[in-house]
């Protein structure tokens, strides 16, 4: 029963997708940007996600003419709070991979750091370093060997760091024994 429900949702899903498509022969901006050939594949409260040969890009409603507006429903007041909640939902996430990383520069490469981060004493589990954007004070610091990116201080090897950085994926790289090494990867964060 439930792989019958499941399949109806699919399907479901499907059709709707398929009815929310809807093709031009060609789409102008009010500030003189035309796509040919367009395919609306999603409509937001604030703007449509098109796609034109090879660009997926959504295009604002306050960039398409008062006629398209209308077409495709436009109102200001739910496109700001469809905004408005895209960033609240945005800097939650952002905020999940915000860590504090104190430690040492090991090796200063033209990509960025690898650095040999220690974990805090209890009595200084604070950072030191003010939270950006008006952020949470962290409580998330990490050990280990990892790589910062967009860090650029003229930190030496052996030189201490002590920073906010968001996760940011993987760093790989070859080490002179010829060895495979992979890295967590964090950005660097500018304090405002």
């Amino acid at each position: 029963m439930l792989r019958v429900k499941l399949s109806f949702i699919l399907l479901l899903t499907l059709s709707v997708s398929s009815l929310a498509e809807e093709h031009l022969s060609s789409l102008t901006t009010t500030d003189g940007i035309t796509y040919k050939l367009v395919t609306i594949t999603r409509i937001d409260p604030d703007g449509l996600q098109i796609i034109s040969g090879s660009v997926s890009t959504k295009i604002p409603f306050e960039k398409l003419s008062p006629t398209l507006q209308q077409k495709y429903g436009y109102d200001p007041t739910k496109a700001s709070a469809f905004r408005d909640q895209q960033a609240k939902a945005l800097a939650e996430q952002w905020e999940k991979r915000r860590y504090h990383i104190k430690g040492v520069v090991f090796q200063k490469v033209p990509e960025g750091l690898i650095i040999v981060a220690s974990t805090p004493d209890e009595n200084q589990a604070q950072s030191k370093v003010p939270p950006a954007n008006n952020a949470k004070p962290l409580r998330k610091t990490i050990s280990g060997t990892i790589f910062l990116v967009g860090y650029d201080g003229k930190e030496t090897d052996s030189n201490p760091i002590d920073i906010e950085a968001y996760a940011d994926g993987d760093y790989s790289y070859t080490n002179t024994d010829g060895d495979l090494i992979t890295l967590n990867r964090y950005s660097f964060v500018i304090p405002k």
